[in-house]
């Protein structure tokens, strides 16, 4: 990248975290609108009343709270494809995807930042969530070593479609979980 604004000469020897931000970043941005249907849609997601500045019913802090997480993700399934194998990386993501999205579900509601509602809940975490949450990692990381180094465009292209994956799977594990699992009448 010929990234010649004055100060951040820095990230020039760092073209791959510069990378990585440029693929996550949008991402984040895009991760408001599944948040939102939670939010209004199904009404299982809850965000605490306060004064931060909202897109719809999610505060703006969410458009950017999804890139740590990400990155992270990200960063250990390169290392580990890295170091050992590119099947051994699948795992690490998804376990890593499973480790982050469990302590933040484990957390949050505690600060407070966001909760689940109206849906199956252990230990603070809505059991439709974990096999999007893992999917989500791995889908994430899969589509970034697809298309490392290419266009801003193509990134942003990428992360919306992975965001439409995440929220697919979302809806699809909601229902599945709390309506066929859980509605199931045995007698």
């Amino acid at each position: 990248y010929n990234l010649a604004i004055p100060g951040i000469g820095l990230w020039l020897k760092h073209n791959d975290w510069v990378d990585l931000w440029l693929f996550v970043f949008p991402f984040s941005l895009f991760m408001v609108l599944p948040d939102w249907f939670l939010c209004s849609g199904l009404g299982v997601l809850v965000y605490p009343e306060d004064s931060f500045i909202k897109i719809g019913p999610i505060p703006v802090y969410m458009a950017f709270m999804w890139t740590i997480p990400l990155i992270l993700i990200i960063l250990a399934g390169k290392q580990v494809q890295k170091h050992i194998s590119q099947r051994t990386a699948y795992i690490c993501v998804a376990t890593v995807s499973l480790l982050i999205f469990g302590v933040a579900e484990q957390t949050m509601w505690a600060l407070p930042s966001w909760s689940s509602q109206n849906v199956m809940i252990i230990n603070h975490w809505a059991v439709y969530l974990v096999i999007p949450e893992m999917l989500l990692g791995l889908s994430a990381y899969i589509a970034y070593e697809k298309i490392k180094y290419k266009t801003i465009l193509k990134k942003a292209m990428t992360a919306f479609l992975i965001m439409l994956l995440f929220w697919f799977n979302l809806v699809f594990f909601y229902f599945f979980v709390e309506k066929v699992l859980l509605g199931l009448q045995i007698l």
